[in-house]
């Protein structure tokens, strides 16, 4: 509980303080160069902000409202939020991007504090942004389409196909529609395992009890498998567990289980585990290193492929969401050294899915979600 005290108020200060920031530098490019007075501009101020901070502000006063108004208006509140973002993003690029134009060339290039050049400039990217907001929502709200990886090894003696249902993010918000649509075309593959690597779970058991029965609808003729993510440590790990242990959902925390003679397949829980006693320790959960036999480790954070007691052949993780929303990807990459798709290191693989659900904003750009599938071949 202090623990989770500590964290919401970090995450508390640190969004004030952007909301300000933003806040401030939006209002001051869109009304410095006007004749609106003082009053207007707090006002301006005061809506950008509160459309930034309105997903917060709405989560905890909707109440038990019915699954329409609240998916309604989640969805809306979030789509201010990513525009409001995405114009801070997009107008202090452009103003780099034009003071260096202008510093090149002057006689070609308009000032950007000519009060004219400036108000159409803001039209433009105020245009731009909306269009480019409601393809994210476009994009977060679709069903993911498959993504197909081969991938060889000598230590697999016939194919074995991998389905990878990575940050599905269970919440009230999410459609049930979708999730349907995402277990189908998931079953439509065939595979031989279904793993999902951590974020399943993303809110309280009875907002999203209506949702859990479909994943047990989920087929696999070596069995489907999970992990913890981030998320389930937030909401609670054994709970997640045996909420997903009712669906047969098969969850493997720091512990491993032989799927085949020659195949084994491990889970990790997400490296914040250590903060409730529950760390990530792959050389528990792969006690043994065999020469035969192929493991395939389940590691929600994609970093712990660097952990020197990693020993798996293929680790599967996700979420980075391969940043979701452009231009998050520098700053996820930053924080997570890998991004999304497949690494080597010498004979051992990672491959982190940019994830077929989203976290905050059901909305993506230029990091379409995905359902993976991995295809594991013998090397020739």
């Amino acid at each position: 509980m202090r623990y989770g005290f500590k964290m919401m108020l970090s995450f508390f200060m640190v969004l004030m303080l952007v909301a300000v920031l933003l806040s401030a530098f939006i209002t001051l490019r869109l009304t410095a160069l006007t004749s609106i007075p003082m009053w207007g501009r707090f006002l301006v101020a005061g809506g950008v902000m509160v459309a930034f901070l309105s997903p917060f502000l709405l989560r905890d006063g909707l109440g038990e409202m019915s699954e329409k108004w609240y998916n309604g208006l989640t969805y809306a509140a979030y789509f201010l939020f990513v525009t409001v973002f995405l114009l801070f993003s997009f107008m202090l690029l452009r103003d780099v991007l034009w003071a260096f134009l202008r510093w090149v060339m002057p006689e070609r290039i308009a000032s950007p504090f000519q009060p004219l050049a400036v108000m159409k400039a803001n039209l433009i990217l105020t245009i731009l942004v909306v269009s480019i907001a409601s393809y994210a929502l476009y994009e977060g709200t679709r069903l993911p389409n498959v993504k197909s990886v081969t991938i060889a090894s000598d230590k697999i003696t016939q194919p074995l196909t991998v389905a990878v249902l990575s940050d599905l993010h269970l919440h009230r918000a999410l459609s049930l529609r979708k999730l349907q649509g995402i277990v189908r075309r998931t079953n439509d593959l065939n595979p031989d395992l279904i793993v999902l690597p951590g974020d399943t779970i993303d809110d309280r058991p009875e907002a999203i009890r209506h949702l859990l029965p479909v994943l047990a609808q989920l087929k696999a003729k070596m069995g489907v498998y999970a992990t913890d993510g981030n998320h389930e440590i937030y909401t609670g790990s054994d709970v997640a567990k045996q909420m997903l242990a009712e669906q047969g959902i098969i969850y493997l925390r720091n512990t491993n289980q032989m799927v085949s003679d020659t195949i084994r397949i491990a889970g990790i829980p997400d490296v914040q585990g250590h903060r409730i006693g529950q760390p990530p320790m792959p050389d528990v959960a792969m006690p043994t290193v065999s020469e035969s036999v192929f493991t395939i480790l389940l590691s929600h954070t994609p970093k712990t492929f660097d952990l020197p007691d990693n020993t798996a052949d293929l680790q599967i993780s996700g979420h980075t969401h391969g940043g979701q929303i452009f231009p998050f990807h520098a700053l996820v990459k930053l924080a997570n050294t890998y991004l999304s798709g497949l690494y080597r290191n010498d004979r051992r693989m990672l491959y982190v899915s940019r994830g077929a659900g989203q976290w905050g904003p059901q909305m993506r750009f230029l990091s379409p979600s995905e359902i993976s599938l991995i295809t594991i071949i013998p090397l020739k």
